[in-house]
């Protein structure tokens, strides 16, 4: 994947992970299904084999505390330009649709 952009949006994850696992192995015969991993790495985004992404203003909140960092990557470039954690009460006032759950 390459030059990827996710910009000025709001996203907030369930959360409630207490351990941080790692990543979980490459399987491309099953790839693009979310439930094929115990939990990601990152609660809100994992990013694997990628070059160019950017993460600009992109605020996240978790509902639940969670041991995770917001992201993780492995064997990608990111840029994270203005991003942000909040709490789910301090969501940007804009951001009505864009939550994500």
């Amino acid at each position: 994947m390459r030059n990827v952009v996710v910009k000025d949006c709001y996203l907030e994850a369930p959360g409630g992970i207490q351990q941080i696992h790692n990543p979980p192995a490459e399987d491309p015969a099953h790839y693009p299904q979310s439930d094929m991993h115990r939990s990601s790495p990152g609660y809100a985004f994992f990013i694997r084999n990628a070059d160019g992404v950017v993460l600009e203003n992109v605020t996240v909140a978790k509902l639940k505390p969670d041991a995770r960092p917001w992201f993780s990557r492995v064997n990608a470039t990111v840029e994270t330009p203005g991003c942000t954690e909040a709490t789910p009460k301090d969501a940007p006032a804009n951001t009505a649709g864009l939550g994500l759950r």
